[in-house]
């Protein structure tokens, strides 16, 4: 029902077997609170594609072990996104299968599936990668106020360096934070430079515009209307509501000591 009516028939099997080198999936790779929702909201005006936003499973957990196997000295990369590629169709298989049944796109905005890059691209030859940006002080301050790296169950969902170093430990929560900022990105964009800009594009929201917009959305071949664009743009989506208790004082100067290589690697402003 979330598809439509089938026009064809398939199995998982059938895929395997060669048609998933013939589907042009998207996926948005990012840190989380940097505009996934509001382009869901946006892409999804085309009724040709599927847009997951918050699918289940979303992979959060499977997406922070994917860091941490990366980062494992002596073992091989290649074996690292067989697995990966294999929880990915485990968790996906269905959607997959009706996406090809009803010729309806995939595109994934869930940036918990950001660790699954390198798989992923070699999983879908075809597939295409959008890297979202946010300013590092705008996620901090984000992070703060939804708790990241506090004494909570979810944090389980985080990523987290593989050695217990003396540093992390002496992290404040925002350091922790801008560590988090600059982990993710850096990852994307070296993952970016590798798959080549045939297959990957990175939007800084912070500068949201027609134009740019317009350009990420030709680029993943997402139809769409000037107008609605236009409209889109003056309604924000998933914003926090602000308390009087969400005033934090915040240690600028040692979190931009952690992301302002980063920022500057990635060419944007530092706020």
């Amino acid at each position: 029902m979330e598809y439509g009516i089938p026009s064809r028939r398939v199995s998982i099997f059938d895929l395997r077997n060669g048609l998933l080198e013939t589907m042009e999936p998207v996926f948005f790779l990012s840190t989380g609170r940097a505009g996934t929702m509001w382009f869901s909201e946006l892409i999804k005006q085309d009724k040709s594609v599927k847009v997951l936003h918050h699918p289940k499973p979303d992979f959060a957990v499977q997406n922070a072990k994917a860091y941490k196997l990366y980062q494992l000295k002596g073992l091989k990369e290649n074996i690292i996104d067989e697995w990966l590629a294999e929880i990915f169709l485990a968790g996906r298989e269905n959607h997959l299968r009706y996406s090809y049944k009803t010729d309806r796109r995939l595109i994934e905005t869930n940036n918990a599936i950001t660790f699954f890059a390198y798989a992923l691209a070699n999983l879908f030859p075809r597939a295409k990668f959008i890297h979202l940006l946010r300013p590092p002080r705008k996620f901090i301050a984000s992070g703060m106020k939804r708790g990241y790296y506090s004494d909570h169950p979810q944090e389980i969902r985080r990523i987290v360096p593989n050695e217990n170093e003396n540093s992390w430990v002496e992290f404040s929560r925002e350091e922790k934070i801008a560590w988090l900022w600059t982990e993710t990105n850096t990852f994307i964009r070296e993952f970016g430079e590798q798959v080549g800009e045939q297959r990957f594009r990175k939007f800084y929201f912070n500068d949201i515009s027609v134009e740019g917009v317009s350009s990420v959305l030709d680029f993943i071949s997402v139809d769409y209307h000037v107008n609605a664009l236009k409209k889109q743009i003056k309604k924000p989506v998933n914003v926090q509501k602000q308390k009087s208790e969400d005033k934090m004082v915040i240690d600028w100067d040692k979190a931009g000591k952690i992301y302002q290589h980063e920022a500057k690697n990635l060419n944007i402003k530092i706020e």
